[in-house]
């Protein structure tokens, strides 16, 4: 499992939340600038860490490439659903994802070009209709930073099947601490599990190489 967290979140901390399935290896990812990995962030460096992050997971030895989950919360739900476009994962979890930072922006800032003023697109929905392994969307009701509507909206765009979990009352920030979704968590992968092997057609050498950051 590959987590990917959100913007200005460090991650290891995430390590001791919840009751995380024990037959699963956790890899917990900080983005340039962040944690002790060094550098600056943008969305270009970022989706190229993301590919030799999952290179690097993929050629350990106690790992089966051809069982990688990938878990995106929040900006890191982006590069969860690039990532699955690029490289072969046998699902994908997306807990308070968005649509685009394009329609964030268009709902919050209607009077601003903010297609025009982003840094980076971060255009998820453009891509999800082309993956098809199974997803697991974790949306939270009451959610103050990414609407619930645009992680919806990513979900229908989704080409592959997929499950919707609505946490009742929950706010952006702090859904790591709740036990549903771990619950939710632990019913994807199990149905993983009991599953048979599927895995996408990607491109290989989609993104070109870029330094490793400090601490991958």
């Amino acid at each position: 499992m590959i987590v990917f967290g959100g913007v200005r979140r460090e991650t290891s901390w995430m390590i001791d939340q919840g009751d995380k399935p024990e037959l699963w290896g956790w890899l917990f990812i900080n983005y340039r600038g962040y944690g002790l990995s060094g550098g600056e962030s943008s969305e270009r460096v970022l989706l190229e860490d993301a590919g030799l992050i999952y290179d690097y997971a993929a050629a350990r030895p106690d790992v089966d490439p051809a069982n990688i989950v990938l878990l995106g919360r929040s900006l890191g739900a982006y590069f969860a659903v690039a990532l699955a476009k690029t490289r072969p994962v046998r699902g994908a979890i997306l807990a308070t994802p968005f649509d685009s930072f394009a329609a964030l922006g268009a709902e919050r800032y209607p009077w601003l070009p903010v297609g025009l003023l982003l840094n980076g697109r971060y255009n998820a929905v453009g891509i999800a209709p082309t993956i098809k392994v199974p997803a697991l969307f974790i949306l939270a009701e009451r959610d103050d930073v990414t609407p619930m509507e645009h992680g919806a909206a990513l979900a229908r765009a989704w080409g592959g099947p997929k499950r919707t979990v609505t946490l009742e009352g929950a706010r952006h920030y702090g859904i790591e601490r709740r036990a549903e979704l771990w619950n939710a968590v632990g019913e994807f992968l199990g149905q993983i599990e009991s599953s048979p092997t599927r895995q996408n057609v990607h491109a290989v050498g989609a993104w070109p190489h870029c330094p490793r950051a400090r601490h991958p």
